[in-house]
């Protein structure tokens, strides 16, 4: 609720009346409203084969995790 009134405050016009442009600024302006984030994960990006993989786990996880694999 708080992000929404710093929005409205900060006079932004309903995404209904704007172009896509206009609304992927807007996005991009969202990120400055909404401040610092936590940082919840580490991701490595690694090599193997000639494919890059990005491993994304929990920061500072204990044991093994189970795993999915997404690719496409």
């Amino acid at each position: 609720a708080e992000l929404v009134e710093k929005f409205i405050a900060a006079g932004r016009p309903s995404s209904r009346q704007q172009s896509i442009a206009q609304r992927r600024e807007g996005y991009i302006a969202s990120a400055v409203l909404a401040g610092e984030t936590e940082t919840r994960v580490d991701i490595q990006t690694i090599e193997l084969e000639g494919m890059t993989l990005r491993i994304v786990s929990p920061l500072n996880a204990p044991t093994l995790l189970p795993t999915i694999i997404y690719y496409y």
